[in-house]
C-alpha cells in the first residue's frame, strides 16, 4: 500500500469519527514512519512496509474508538512546546494557554512567587518557569503518578534550568508556609451529569469532574485560602462560561469585597477569572 492509498483509506475511516481526520492521518503516519506531511506529499507513491501499515491501521482503529490523538502519540503541544501525556494526565487545551499570557501581563514588585494547584502534565508550571525565569514556582498534583509525568516533562523540556518545587498535595494541604503572589488553578470543573462526550472517555475522571455543578474543587480551594492567609494571594482559575454566575455568587458571599476580573478565551467566551479575595 502506498502513502497516497493509506492516506485516502485513513481519511475515509476517520471522517465519521474525528473532526480533523486529515490532520490525525498525517500525525499517525509521521509517528509510525517518520515521514512528515511534506514527505507524504512528495513521496505519495512510496510503498509503506506491511508491518508499518498494520501499526498505522491499529492507531486509526484506536482513534475511531475515540482515543484522543494526544494519547495515541503520547504528546501534546502547549504554548509552542511539546509535553508528554498519558492516561494519568489531562490533555492540555489551547484555551489554557491564556493562563500564561494573563500571568505574564501582571506587574510584580519583586520576583513573583507562583503556586499551581493540579499541575497535570506540568505544562502550565513549566511554561511559566521558562517564560518568567525570575519566578519562584511550586506546583502540585493529588496523584503521584501524574506528578511523575510533570517531573519528567520538566527534565525533558527545561532541563530543570529554572527549578520548580513539585509536591504531591490535595489542594493546599502540603504547601509550604510562605506567601504566594498568585495561585493558579486549572482544577476539575466539569459537571459529570452534563459532560459525557465520548472524547472524554480516555481522560482521567479525577482531572475532569467535580461535584456541585463542577465547582466543588474551586469552592474548597477558596475556602482554604480564606482560612489560611492573612493577606490573600490572587487566584487565577479556569472554568466553563456558564459557571461564571454561580462561582461569582459564591465568591461575593464568602468574601464580599472581592474583585473579579474576567478574561475571554479565543472564542470570546468567559474562561478565566483573576480573583482578588477581600472580606
Amino acid at each position: 500500500m502506498t502513502i497516497k492509498e493509506i492516506i485516502q483509506k485513513s481519511n475515509i475511516l476517520l471522517k465519521p469519527h474525528s473532526p480533523t481526520p486529515e490532520l490525525d492521518t498525517y500525525l499517525i503516519i509521521e509517528y509510525v514512519t517518520g515521514l512528515n506531511k511534506l514527505d507524504c506529499i512528495m513521496q505519495s507513491e512510496l510503498d509503506i512496509p506491511e508491518n508499518e501499515i498494520d501499526i498505522i491501521l491499529g492507531y486509526i482503529q484506536e482513534r475511531i474508538n475515540h482515543k484522543p490523538i494526544a494519547y495515541i502519540l503520547g504528546y501534546k503541544e502547549f504554548y509552542g512546546r511539546i509535553f508528554c501525556v498519558n492516561q494519568h494526565t489531562l490533555i492540555p487545551r489551547p484555551e489554557s494557554e491564556a493562563i500564561i499570557d494573563i500571568i505574564k501581563s501582571q506587574s510584580f514588585d519583586t520576583e513573583p512567587v507562583l503556586w499551581e494547584i493540579g499541575t497535570g502534565s506540568g505544562c502550565i508550571a513549566i511554561t511559566l518557569a521558562l517564560e518568567i525565569p525570575q519566578a519562584h514556582i511550586t506546583a502540585s498534583d493529588i496523584s503521584s503518578d501524574t506528578l511523575q509525568v510533570a517531573k519528567n516533562n520538566d527534565i525533558i523540556i527545561s532541563g530543570k534550568r529554572h527549578p520548580i518545587s513539585w509536591i504531591c498535595s490535595d489542594l493546599l494541604q502540603e504547601f509550604p508556609s510562605n506567601q504566594p503572589d498568585i495561585i493558579v488553578a486549572n482544577l476539575p470543573y466539569l459537571d459529570q451529569n452534563i459532560y459525557t462526550d465520548d472524547s472524554l472517555l480516555y481522560e482521567p475522571d479525577i482531572a475532569l469532574y467535580s461535584p456541585d455543578k463542577g465547582l466543588d474543587h474551586y469552592k474548597q480551594l477558596m475556602t482554604s485560602i480564606l482560612s489560611r492567609f492573612i493577606v490573600y494571594p490572587r487566584l487565577l482559575i479556569e472554568i466553563n462560561p456558564e459557571q461564571v454566575p454561580d462561582i461569582s455568587t459564591f465568591i461575593m458571599t464568602a468574601a464580599p469585597y472581592s474583585h473579579i476580573e474576567i478574561y475571554k478565551d479565543i472564542q470570546e467566551l468567559d474562561r478565566h477569572l483573576m480573583i482578588t479575595l477581600k472580606k
